[in-house]
């Protein structure tokens, strides 16, 4: 990352890929269970890309940086909540469902790779599984 970012530097086009860097950031923060880090980066991703700043993969770095929150926040719920409990808990987890089916949506149509965490968002949402390939 400290290569990629340098090179970005260098060429000056940092600017045009900082949305997709801070995305790879929370990627990473989220791959070493580092959750409040990767929170942090995912909602900073989705603000530069949402941002009309002509970064690079504007929408597809928004969708996936709202993705990667939800999928973390669906965890931390279906997990235990890191600590918190009762009703804090439940609240939280019918705002990180309701995240999830917005994102669901968002993810149609917007190529394989997208398409693909929308289906494992919605079966994570739904209560049972309803079909196997």
């Amino acid at each position: 990352m400290n290569l990629l970012i340098s090179h970005t530097r260098k060429y000056k086009i940092f600017e045009e890929f900082a949305a997709r860097i801070t995305l790879y950031h929370g990627h990473l923060a989220h791959a070493i269970g580092e959750g409040g880090r990767a929170l942090e980066c995912y909602r900073v991703a989705g603000y530069v890309a949402d941002e009309d700043r002509g970064c690079s993969g504007g929408e597809f770095v928004r969708i996936a940086a709202r993705a990667g929150d939800a999928a973390l926040k669906m965890g931390i719920c279906i997990g235990g909540g890191m600590g918190r409990g009762g009703e804090e808990l439940k609240e939280e987890d019918v705002r990180a469902r309701e995240m999830g089916a917005e994102v669901v949506k968002a993810c149609r149509g917007m190529g394989e790779s997208l398409e693909s965490v929308g289906h494992v968002l919605e079966a994570c949402l739904s209560g049972e599984v309803l079909k196997a390939k």
